[in-house]
């Protein structure tokens, strides 16, 4: 995502890997641009070996193809969205979601939902979380990633929302009659 890291929920989810030894966290955005949270977090990149940190990264970019290619989730802990397109470009790469509900990502039934009522709850079911995808057999891992692929086709391309717009538009124009 971008900006408000905090909002974002990103120290929720390093808080959360920090205690995930056995994964990888890959961290991009420009972190530095806020100071005070970038303080805090670059304790946790040097600490924290699994946890890495990229900085900004062009999500069309080669390199950002070979991180997602080497990953199964993409982690967004919001506390409010109206459906960050980050997440739905990462779909586009199969990335499995675990959202807060507050993200309001269309595709969080493909993936799980991040719960607690506060921050505390929220990093522990972060954890519960990843625990449960690493869980999962890798075929069981592969059809999860194709549906959120297929998800991204059918609903997150410009061909997708040209259709929607146009059905709007008909709509309204429709009531105005």
């Amino acid at each position: 995502g971008g900006g408000g890291m905090l909002h974002k929920g990103l120290d929720l989810i390093i808080e959360a890997f920090a205690k995930l030894p056995e994964t990888t966290l890959y961290v991009a955005g420009n972190l530095k641009a806020e100071p005070k949270f970038w303080s805090w977090a670059e304790q946790y990149f040097k600490k924290y070996p699994h946890i890495k940190y990229l900085g900004w990264v062009d999500v069309s970019s080669e390199k950002f193809c070979h991180i997602a290619n080497d990953c199964i989730s993409v982690v967004y802990a919001s506390c409010s969205e109206g459906g960050p397109s980050s997440i739905a470009q990462a779909l586009h790469f199969g990335l499995i979601p675990m959202v807060t509900r507050e993200s309001n990502v269309r595709a969080e039934s493909l993936g799980f939902l991040l719960n607690g009522k506060n921050t505390e709850q929220i990093t522990d079911n972060i954890i519960l979380r990843v625990r449960e995808l690493m869980s999962l057999p890798t075929k069981v891992l592969s059809e999860k990633s194709d549906a959120v692929r297929e998800f991204a086709l059918k609903f997150h391309t410009r061909e997708a929302y040209s259709q929607s717009f146009q059905s709007l538009l008909t709509i309204l124009n429709g009531s105005n009659n």
